[in-house]
């Protein structure tokens, strides 16, 4: 195996740590516009996947801390089950209080593509798409459906990979136990209330890390439903106007 971390802008000492723990890591170190999570992770594809001999591609996230015996287990049965079948294997995760936090995810509107579920490793459920945070990819599928999609710098990347491995007829399987824990993001908008007025907020909004319109409009062209895409498109900003006055209301007479 080769473990490659993609460092993007980075000033403080964590190449110095990699050195120390092993100095088979492969580190790619990017300076300039940054990459965010889905362009790291597309760069370290690009530079350090392409081209080589290999039989499956395992994407860590590094917000995860895993169980090392039950990952073992699972991943040992996925390999005995699944071998040859180009089948992608998803890691479940649970927070604090034991709830499932990321892994595999259903779609839980016949017309809204972004309406989606967590779904727990013991729930019977068809697995739609799936959050990246540990995630196997056979060779095989990669071959056919590619890796993440150059069109997103950070979120909705993990998504449409997923979408787009179903619509080739691979099948997702998640795991049968929680791979260890991860806590939830604070929801995406959340830094934008507390910007000086409305147009910040908006413009925080539209930021690559949020919401990002161009990003959003290309996910739903992609996986949205006809007649339905602009008002998909546009429910974020328009839920967010209310919100952002609701919320410096109650801070003002706190």
């Amino acid at each position: 195996f080769e473990i490659v971390v993609v460092l993007d802008n980075c000033i403080d000492d964590t190449k110095e740590k990699l050195s120390t723990i092993s100095s088979k890591i492969n580190i790619i170190e990017h300076c300039g516009i940054d990459l965010f999570w889905a362009g790291g992770m597309l760069y370290g594809f690009q530079n350090a996947v392409v081209g080589k001999v290999y039989e499956y591609l395992i994407c860590v996230n590094d917000d995860i801390k895993l169980d090392f015996e039950k990952t073992k287990s699972e991943l040992n049965n996925y390999f005995k089950r699944m071998s040859n079948s180009g089948s992608a294997f998803v890691g479940s995760f649970r927070n604090q209080a034991h709830f499932t936090s990321y892994g595999a995810l259903m779609n839980v509107s016949k017309v809204h593509p972004l309406k989606l579920r967590q779904i727990g490793p013991n729930e019977d459920q068809f697995v739609h798409t799936f959050n990246m945070n540990f995630v196997i990819l056979p060779i095989e599928l990669i071959s056919k459906v590619g890796f993440l999609s150059k069109q997103y710098s950070h979120s909705k990347a993990d998504l449409d990979l997923g979408y787009r491995i179903k619509e080739a007829n691979f099948q997702i399987i998640k795991s049968t136990e929680h791979l260890g824990s991860c806590e939830r993001n604070l929801p995406i908008a959340s830094p934008c209330y507390d910007k000086t007025n409305l147009i910040k907020g908006l413009q925080c909004l539209n930021h690559p890390l949020c919401e990002p319109i161009k990003e959003r409009w290309i996910f739903l062209r992609y996986h949205g439903t006809p007649g339905f895409r602009l008002v998909h498109l546009l429910m974020p900003y328009i839920i967010f106007v209310p919100r952002f006055w609701f919320y410096k209301m109650m801070k003002f007479f706190r």
